[in-house]
This record gives structure tokens, sequence and C-alpha cells, in this order.
């Protein structure tokens, strides 16, 4: 008599069966190790030996304890075009992965179980594409006009511009039609080269209309030498911006939905 090999039921306690547990997590979860990515890029800012640049770095989080203007103090050297590339990268790993969670599932639940996570990376590869491009630019051109050696007064005065600009473009047209893009879907082919080509094409879509949604708001960690601290005031702002007040209008909108199908 052949017994046939049955996975563990999930049903029971995690402390019971906890690889099952955890598989089951992974299973409805796709998106762990996109936001462990995240988490780490954060552990990287606060652990200035884990950077390339920790000298850099390292004069940033002294500033930032010596006052609450503090991270409007020039630093001691000037950052390259390919530091602020790095800090860049890690900035938008940081702050954007965690809004694109909607899109990590929809590309594992939309791809075979055995590429899944496969589609999930070349998602995020097509995602970063734009993001990378618009880090370049910005990049080369604060190494450019020297925005580290710029005075307190300057500075200060920047930073107040940035975030002006960021809150007119919250109420433009464009943003409001592309912070819905954000939220889109297209069919992902199943196998083959056209899997390959339609989960890097579903990144770059998504990547483009979260540019276009969040640009003006990334550059305010520049203009303040990507100080942790607005980093994360900034992320907290559009993490509410693309699920508190998404949720909150969903609900606004289901009792308009169910009075239509009542009096129909």
């Amino acid at each position: 008599m052949t017994v046939a090999f049955r996975n563990p039921p999930i049903d029971r306690p995690l402390w019971e069966n906890p690889f099952a547990g955890i598989r089951q997590y992974t299973w409805q979860h796709p998106e762990w190790w996109a936001l462990g990515l995240s988490l780490g890029a954060w552990v990287a800012m606060f652990a200035p030996g884990f950077l390339p640049f920790a000298d850099l770095h390292a004069a940033h989080m002294h500033a930032e304890m010596l006052g609450t203007t503090a991270f409007l103090r020039p630093p001691e050297r000037v950052v390259s075009w390919s530091q602020g590339l790095f800090l860049w990268i890690d900035m938008v790993v940081c702050m954007m992965f965690p809004l694109i969670v909607v899109p990590i599932r929809t590309t594992a639940n939309r791809s075979l179980w055995k590429r899944r996570h496969r589609a999930v990376m070349e998602f995020l590869v097509g995602y970063m594409i734009p993001w990378l491009a618009l880090g370049l630019g910005a990049s080369a051109l604060s190494s450019a006009i020297r925005v580290e050696r710029w005075a307190v007064a300057t500075r200060t005065l920047a930073a107040v511009c940035v975030v002006i600009i960021a809150v007119v473009w919250q109420f433009t047209p464009i943003k409001r039609a592309a912070l819905a893009g954000c939220d889109r879907t297209v069919p992902l082919a199943p196998t083959g080269w056209p899997a390959h080509r339609d989960s890097i094409g579903y990144g770059l879509l998504v990547g483009c209309n979260c540019v276009l949604t969040c640009w003006a708001f990334m550059l305010v960690p520049i203009v303040s030498s990507h100080n942790v601290l607005t980093m994360a005031v900034v992320s907290s702002i559009t993490l509410a911006e693309r699920y508190v007040l998404r949720d909150l209008r969903i609900r606004a909108f289901v009792p308009i939905i169910r009075y239509g199908n009542i009096r129909e």
C-alpha cells in the first residue's frame, strides 16, 4: 500500500504547524521581500557604516542631532553625482516600494506559480527605470549647483519653494490622473518572452505614473540633503494619500452605489 504525500494542514495553530503558516502567509503576501528591501534601505539610512559614503552620511546624521533646523546646515563635503544617485536609489526603495503593494500582488497573482517571484522582480526592474532616469537628472543637477554648499537661508528658501510646488502639484489634473494610473492593471502573458516583457512593461507603466505623482515630494529630501526625518515625513504623507485617502474615497462611494442598485 502506498501512502500519498500530503502537505500538513494549514488550519492548525501556527505553533503546531509553523512552516505551513509561513508558507500560507508568503503565498497571500508575495510583496514580503519587496517590503524587506524597503526596510533594509531604511536600516542603511540609519546605519552609516553600511553605506559606501559613511563619513558623508554620518555628518548628516550628526547634524540632525544638533537641533531642529540642523538638516538645513551644509555638510562638510559635497555630494558627487554618483553618491547622490546611490542616495536617490536608496531613498526610492525606502519610500516607494511600500506604495506599490497592490501592483506587486497583481503581478504575482496573474503569473504562474513557478515564476511569480521572478515576475515581481521583473516588475520592480521596470518600475525603477523611470525613477533612475529622474534620479540621474536630479543628482547631476544637485551636484552641478552644489546644493550642499548653500547657506542656511538659501536652503530654507529652496525647501519652502519645493514644498509649495509639491502642494500645488497635488491639485493638478495631471497628478490626479497619474495617481489613478498607479492602480491600472494590464494583462500578463503566462510564459515565454511575452511574460518577461509584460512584467517589465507593467512595472514601467506603474513607475511612470508614480514618478508623475510623487516627483515634487521626492525633491524635498534632496533639498534637505536626504535628511532621514524629512524622508519619514514625506513617506508618511504619500502612504496616507495612497492608502488612507483611497480607502475613504471607496467607503464614500459604497453608499452611493448601493443606493443606485436599490433604485434600479
